[in-house]
């Protein structure tokens, strides 16, 4: 086996190791895809004007007229408390944006879930979500114990600036903070 052998077969394990990236990457991506089983329709996110993802585990029935009933659904608050929103910007090529989210959580309970955001036109509108605490109805033999502070939070969140044009940009954060950015140049 001479060294243009070898170079083929490291070759080949790279490029495998990156179709399993992106195929991960992919099934990551789609985990919020709705399901019907026949019956049941039951959907991951519903947005609302306000507030991505606003309605999770939604669940529709499907009657025998053929219209829908709604079974289940749960509400999903934005995170309160945030106190700061900071935007970094690297200064290579191409461009990526972070925006940096820090606060107090306004209960010891408080736990961030999940970040949404979305573009729309130039502004990009991200929804900071909490899981709501207790998230389920209590019987007599639940506990529910949380710390007496009120825990700190700070998350970073990637704005996906790649493929964008140049120009000037918004982002606004749980519709309570907001800012504006510019790409120099297409990204």
């Amino acid at each position: 086996m001479n060294l243009k052998h070898i170079f083929f077969i490291i070759a080949i394990q790279f490029l495998t190791l990156n179709t399993v990236s992106a195929n991960e990457e992919f099934q990551a991506a789609n985990k919020e895809v709705g399901v019907f089983d026949g019956t049941i329709l039951t959907i991951p996110a519903v947005n609302s004007k306000k507030q991505e993802g606003a309605y999770q585990d939604v669940k529709f029935k499907l009657l025998p007229d053929g219209k829908w009933e709604l079974l289940d659904y749960k509400n999903r608050g934005m995170v309160d408390g945030i106190t700061n929103v900071n935007i970094s910007l690297t200064e290579t090529f191409p461009v990526q944006g972070f925006l940096e989210v820090s606060g107090t959580h306004m209960s010891g309970c408080g736990s961030i879930e999940k970040v949404r955001h979305q573009l729309v036109g130039n502004t990009f509108i991200v929804s900071v979500d909490d899981i709501p605490y207790p998230s389920k109805p209590l019987t007599n033999d639940d506990w529910l114990v949380c710390p007496s502070y009120f825990p700190s939070f700070s998350t970073t969140i990637s704005l996906p600036l790649y493929g964008l044009k140049a120009g000037k940009y918004k982002y606004i954060v749980n519709d309570e903070f907001s800012g504006v950015f510019e790409l120099s140049s297409d990204n």
